[in-house]
């Protein structure tokens, strides 16, 4: 493969794909963004990256099930922010590299086993959704059934 293209899942993406390609025209006119590999320049031993010094762990909270995949635009915006105020206010100092985590560790946990979700009526299960993904939430906390097994999924 000597071409790679990045296309956005969104459906204004999708249609314009399809019609280009049914046009007969190429993918590099399409909607895509081109992927490049490799690198312009040989790169030198002096090109090592900087050592990283602190380690910043990025640990969702409450209805994250709600917002899946947020937690790592979340950090991404943490670590802008962080390198923002380094550079604005300690630029003169030496810093050190710090380097943000995201730290997923809600949805692999079946914690009801689905239960309530078997029990939800068919007429109210968008307020129940939400309701679980946030409420529900607290009340496995501070359960003490649950906790341990919150525990054990953040330590993972």
């Amino acid at each position: 493969v000597d071409e790679v293209y990045l296309y956005s899942d969104a459906t204004t993406s999708k249609i314009a794909r399809t019609v280009t390609q049914r046009l007969g025209f190429s993918k590099a006119s399409s909607s895509g963004t081109r992927l490049h590999r490799g690198y312009v320049e040989e790169a030198t031993y002096e090109d090592k990256p900087v050592e990283t010094t602190h380690i910043v762990f990025v640990v969702h909270g409450i209805g994250q099930k709600m917002d899946q995949g947020r937690i790592i635009k979340n950090t991404a915006t943490m670590r802008d922010t962080a390198r923002r105020i380094e550079e604005k206010h300690f630029s003169n100092i030496v810093t050190d590299q710090v380097e943000f985590l995201p730290v997923e560790w809600r949805s692999k946990l079946a914690l009801d086993g689905d239960t309530v979700d078997s029990i939800t009526p068919d007429k109210v299960r968008g307020i129940r959704d939400m309701l679980n993904s946030s409420a529900m939430d607290i009340m496995y906390y501070t359960s003490p059934l649950y906790r341990d097994e919150l525990v054990k999924g953040l330590q993972q």
